[in-house]
């Protein structure tokens, strides 16, 4: 196994945690899973994780297809045999060509499972103002066309109530586990943070990664750097309906916001 730590993304949706995997990607220093699903008994493997490892004479697919046999098998396949089938088979292949491997969730129950694989695992938890998140799944949803799956309907009570549901993982989590904070807002305004998330991990990346290589969305946002293009949304958003909608979100997560340093009319506050 590498001597470098195993890199566990916590994230909460449209936080940024995308951005900041594929910023931790760079061959050969290390590669970050983008929701592979692990504590959920699955192995999901991107398409632009797939073609960055292609790229670099990496294949998964056997292993792809011998998971998913033995799942179709009922072979009592379970979320820890998942975890533990990427932890004894998948990492060895990748660790042949990479020197560090993580992946990032934005569904956490299970974590447990996880952290009881790797239990030297670095996490990295990250946060964003609960209305510019709102926004960003009704653009997702209404502009986008892009399928945002909330249990009881698209609604703010509904989104607010599934953003406190992943916070309750998240400070489970970081009450087990060592940890670094990323908000957002930070993250694309301080560069000396992802510096700081660099030597938190333990990893050595030049610059910003893959930001923009693999994702035409991030390279026309990006342009293969970290940006403060998508901050403080909901302070210009037009549509008087969606900022009252993001307000509601707001309104609803007092614990969230109160931990994470978000006030009602100034946004995000110095931490």
């Amino acid at each position: 196994m590498s001597e470098k730590p195993f890199i566990y993304i916590s994230a909460i949706r449209r936080t940024g945690s995308s951005v900041l995997s594929r910023a931790l990607s760079l061959h050969p220093y290390s590669i970050v899973f983008q929701e592979p699903k692990l504590a959920r008994g699955k192995f999901k493997l991107p398409g632009r994780v797939d073609a960055s490892l292609k790229e670099n004479n990496v294949s998964l697919a056997p292993l792809v297809q011998e998971m998913n046999g033995i799942r179709r098998r009922g072979l009592f396949w379970t979320k820890q045999k998942a975890v533990l089938f990427f932890r004894d088979k998948v990492v060895p292949e990748i660790l042949m060509s990479y020197r560090q491997v993580g992946i990032k969730e934005i569904r956490n129950a299970g974590w447990e499972t996880v952290f009881k694989a790797f239990p030297g695992m670095k996490v990295i938890v990250t946060a964003r103002d609960p209305r510019d998140i709102y926004i960003s799944l009704h653009n997702k949803k209404y502009i986008d066309g892009k399928d945002v799956k909330v249990k009881g309907g698209f609604s703010p009570e509904n989104i607010a109530k599934d953003l406190m549901d992943e916070f309750v993982h998240q400070k489970a989590i970081m009450a087990a586990c060592e940890h670094i904070k990323v908000r957002y807002e930070d993250f694309c305004t301080d560069p000396g943070l992802f510096e700081e998330v660099k030597r938190f991990t333990g990893n050595e990346i030049p610059g910003v990664g893959e930001i923009g290589r693999m994702n035409p969305h991030h390279r026309k946002v990006h342009e293969g750097k970290i940006t403060d293009k998508r901050i403080r949304r909901w302070a210009n958003e037009q549509n008087p309906d969606i900022a009252m909608d993001a307000q509601r979100v707001f309104d609803l997560l007092p614990e969230y916001a109160s931990f994470w340093g978000y006030d009602r009319e100034k946004g995000s506050l110095p931490t």
